[in-house]
């Protein structure tokens, strides 16, 4: 299943890529073309560390999954062949939520 990526500034809307996978590249460009400092894995970086703070450690298999990691030994990825596409949706809309304000969901602050 692939979901269309949204343009949120306007100015991007040429590098958005309806309906296709975005490339490392396109994301690189239109962060840079927003003014910002970054690379694409930071999001990858960003994402799962979300992941490991904010949720339960059930979400592991599936974030692992999402960032397209092998899981498991040899023996393990012969018997449990998942992908764990539901897990991975719910997933993804939770840290869609997240991002962009959504979601009611801070983490605590250390003071």
């Amino acid at each position: 299943m692939r979901v269309p990526f949204i343009a949120v500034y306007p100015a991007l809307a040429a590098l958005a890529f309806l309906g296709e996978p975005i490339s490392q590249n396109a994301l690189l460009k239109a962060v840079n073309k927003i003014g910002e400092a970054g690379r694409p894995h930071g999001f990858r970086t960003t994402f799962r560390t979300w992941v490991q703070d904010t949720l339960d450690g059930s979400h592991d298999l599936a974030a692992e999954a999402a960032l397209g990691h092998v899981i498991g030994n040899k023996v393990r990825r012969a018997y449990a062949r998942s992908d764990y596409l539901d897990q991975r949706a719910a997933l993804m809309q939770r840290w869609a939520d997240y991002v962009t304000g959504e979601s009611a969901q801070l983490r605590p602050s250390a003071g």
